[in-house]
């Protein structure tokens, strides 16, 4: 993955959390994915990957747009890791983890 241009995410399933996705934006590695996917909640069009209408255009189409384009490349791999930092990282998760813990003990007392 860390020698890849982008991952391109072809499930044509509703997903929730696939980790593939995850994987690639903690090593700053950009998403192309239909919106069928459903996962509009990690990857942001134009921001972290590419979310595209498979009726309208070939995948094809948007990896080499991110392959031929260098600086649209570098700022989606810029913020793939911004947004796995931000919203993934163990150190998040385990926070999230502590506080939904916390909020069931505290609801059971």
């Amino acid at each position: 993955m860390k020698n890849a241009v982008c991952l391109l995410f072809t499930s044509q399933c509703i997903e929730g959390m696939p980790l593939v996705v995850l994987e690639s934006l903690s090593v700053g590695l950009p998403v192309v994915i239909t919106q069928k996917a459903n996962v509009s909640n990690i990857i942001i069009n134009n921001y972290n990957g590419i979310v595209f209408n498979s009726e309208e255009k070939n995948i094809y189409t948007y990896a080499n747009k991110i392959l031929n384009d260098n600086i649209l490349r570098r700022k989606l791999s810029i913020n793939a890791l911004k947004s796995f930092k931000k919203n993934y990282s163990s150190k998040v998760n385990y926070e999230k983890m502590i506080y939904l813990y916390k909020k069931v003990i505290d609801e059971n007392k």
